[in-house]
């Protein structure tokens, strides 16, 4: 249950990280940076932790 919870929040994220991008680049609001880095932080967070865990799984399965 923790993986889906984690894999939700990835893709929330990454997209509203993306969307501030656009909204830096394109519509000249300058302050999503700020919240485009932060969405960025929380993604590489999230990785680690989707990584971490199926790694564990993989090696539960192999013993």
């Amino acid at each position: 249950m923790d993986t889906i919870h984690n894999k939700f929040f990835f893709v929330a994220f990454a997209l509203i990280g993306l969307l501030a991008l656009v909204g830096a680049l394109f519509l000249g609001a300058s302050h999503q940076y700020y919240t485009a880095a932060l969405c960025g932080i929380a993604c590489l967070g999230l990785y680690n932790e989707i990584r971490k865990e199926s790694s564990s799984k993989r090696s539960k399965n192999n013993i």
